[in-house]
C-alpha cells in the first residue's frame, strides 16, 4: 500500500528518464483511474491496464504540448516542483494529502511506477 512514508515520488533514472509514483483506484461507478499526483494527470478505463494505457496517452499529449510551447518548466514550477542539482523534484506533500483523503473515504489504492522518457530536445 502507498503511504506518506513512501520515498520521494520522482527522480531521474538515467539521462532523460524520470520515475513517478502513481495511484490506481476504482471509483464508486466501477471505473478504474490511474493518477499521477505530481503532474495532476489521470487516465481511466474499465480495468487497471486500460486505465494505465489511457494515462500513457494523456501523459504523452501533455508532454508533447508542453514541449511544443516551451511551457514544461513553467508548468512544473506552477505545480510546486523544484529543480534540484540533478533532477526535478515533485511536491511530495500533495501526494500525502491525496492518499489521506482516499483512506478517509475507504477507497482501495494501489501504487504503481511510471517511467517517462523525455525527448532529446527536452532540457530536463
Amino acid at each position: 500500500m502507498y503511504t506518506q512514508t513512501t520515498p520521494v515520488a520522482a527522480r531521474v533514472v538515467s539521462g532523460r528518464k524520470l520515475r513517478l509514483q502513481g495511484l490506481l483506484f476504482k471509483d464508486e461507478k466501477g471505473v478504474y483511474h490511474a493518477y499521477l499526483p505530481a503532474l495532476d494527470l489521470c487516465g481511466y478505463g474499465s480495468g487497471r491496464p486500460d486505465a494505465k494505457d489511457s494515462l500513457k496517452i494523456v501523459l504523452r499529449a501533455y508532454l508533447d504540448a508542453m514541449l511544443e510551447n516551451n511551457g514544461l518548466e513553467a508548468d512544473l514550477l506552477s505545480k510546486g516542483w523544484l529543480l534540484g542539482h540533478y533532477a526535478w523534484l515533485p511536491p511530495v506533500e500533495t501526494q500525502g494529502e491525496l492518499v489521506l483523503g482516499f483512506m478517509q473515504r475507504g477507497t482501495a489504492l494501489r501504487g504503481f511506477t511510471c517511467v517517462i522518457e523525455f525527448p532529446e530536445m527536452c532540457c530536463l
